[in-house]
């Protein structure tokens, strides 16, 4: 563990903290201009000059030189050492970390057991879609190119009732393990289990960090028993709200300083094959506050661009009152009634968009 807690620990309780609300707490803040100012709480001013960037996440005082980032502000205001600083942080943020100083931890070697489940999960998964090619075929036929196939690591879980439950377990999983993943379920007839994902295609979820998360699955058939989209639950390492589809990959692509936020995971990879490759997705939900310092972390301007439809237009206004509060310029592009994304940057192209 670098300096105790791993680099996704000390990432995750940056990313759940804002540095203007954490500052504000010691501090008086007013807003002048792209920045936040206030008077220094390290040395006596009477003219404010301690500035605090939300853009940047930094702080700098123009009177004494003090400055860093929100790390090293907890540090010298609370008198921390950097391990101490990252707990206090992370219970402001109200995130479990594990006792450092405890190698063993017991909690600690669940999470990472998780991260290695879920890694080894999305392999499996890839190579059951190169393996299928009417998976590949309908792929394919939502112009969805080889290219991204890989770039997004898409994969395809068969219709086997316990294919993954049976790798998972020859990979040295225990049954424990992949129940608590949440991507095997336990049989209420005996003490085998059952794949949650079956015949569909999987997008793993995956962390700033490059973590791999969780899952979303598509069916690839109608049907009238089961629903078109299933996600993965909740679980150690997984938290809904505090993530974002495709933001491992958008991040290193913002160039204009703005993040368009779309509703599914097709409309994302369509977008980003387009060129569009600042689109980030919520995960099927609307926006949450969690996921809105995300965005805020990365940039200052969002685009709302939901469905075309009733419920899309619902959760657009929703994700307005959410970002509302987080000093973020929200922009709002509007589809032609019954289009998503997908459809339409397949139909129009990207000059259209």
């Amino acid at each position: 563990m670098g300096r105790g807690y791993t680099e996704e620990q000390i990432q995750q309780v940056v990313e759940a903290n804002d540095i203007v609300d954490v500052i504000s707490q010691y501090v008086t803040l007013k807003k002048s201009g792209s920045q936040y100012m206030g008077r220094c709480p390290f040395h006596n001013e009477k003219t404010p000059s301690f500035s605090v960037s939300a853009e940047k996440q930094l702080y700098h005082c123009f009177g004494c030189g003090a400055g860093g980032n929100l790390i090293t502000f907890v540090m010298n205001m609370e008198n921390l050492n950097f391990i101490d600083a990252i707990k206090h942080l992370s219970q402001i943020a109200n995130i479990y970390l594990p006792d450092p100083k405890a190698e063993n931890d017991a909690e600690s070697i669940k999470r990472e057991r998780q991260y290695k489940l879920h890694r080894e999960a999305a392999l499996y998964f890839h190579k059951m879609l190169i393996k299928d090619i009417p998976a590949q075929r309908y792929l394919f036929s939502r112009g969805i190119q080889e290219e991204t196939i890989k770039k997004f690591a898409l994969g395809y879980s068969t219709s086997k009732f316990d294919g993954l439950f049976k790798h998972l377990s020859y990979k040295g999983y225990t049954r424990q393990e992949m129940l608590d993943s949440g991507l095997v379920l336990a049989s209420k007839r005996d003490d085998g289990c059952y794949d949650r994902f079956r015949s569909r295609i999987m997008f793993p979820i995956v962390t700033v960090t490059g973590r791999v998360i969780g899952f979303g699955g598509r069916l690839t058939e109608k049907s009238e028993k089961y629903p078109k989209y299933l996600n993965s639950p909740e679980n150690a390492i997984f938290t809904k709200g505090n993530h974002l589809y495709g933001l491992n990959i958008a991040k290193n692509n913002i160039k204009d300083g703005k993040i368009i936020a779309v509703e599914g995971y097709m409309d994302v990879i369509s977008l980003h094959q387009a060129g569009v490759k600042n689109a980030v997705a919520s995960l099927g939900t609307a926006l949450t506050k969690g996921q809105g310092r995300l965005i805020k972390r990365y940039v200052d301007e969002v685009v709302l661009c939901y469905d075309g439809d009733e419920a899309g237009q619902r959760a657009m206004i929703r994700g307005i009152e959410v970002l509302d509060g987080l000093d973020l310029s929200i922009k709002v592009l509007r589809l032609p009634a019954g289009k998503d994304p997908d459809d339409f940057i397949k139909k129009e192209g990207l000059k259209a968009f």
